[in-house]
């Protein structure tokens, strides 16, 4: 399973019912990341109803599947890994 939640702005708003306008995105949860991918590429883009929306070029995403993942850093905030939280959990992210 994949869940993905979009970039502020990439995936147009128009039609959510809004609970909490910075959070409110439109995800997908799919059997794999090529199928997130494909709808992620369908779903993003620009939209005049929503005046969130960012007006730029939606990427090919899944041609950026097979991009090596060498150099990326991923940040983790220590103040969530207190006590309280699940051991497996902590694990599992770190």
């Amino acid at each position: 399973m994949v869940g993905l939640k979009p970039t502020y702005g990439r995936v147009s708003r128009y039609g959510l019912v809004a609970f909490a306008s910075s959070l409110d995105q439109a995800g997908v949860i799919t059997r794999s990341a090529e199928d997130a991918a494909l709808l992620l590429g369908v779903m993003a883009g620009f939209d005049k109803r929503d005046s969130t929306s960012i007006d730029h070029p939606v990427p090919d995403y899944l041609a950026g599947l097979g991009e090596s993942l060498r150099g990326l850093r991923v940040g983790i905030v220590r103040q969530h890994f207190d006590e309280g939280l699940d051991e497996r959990c902590a694990a599992a992210v770190r």
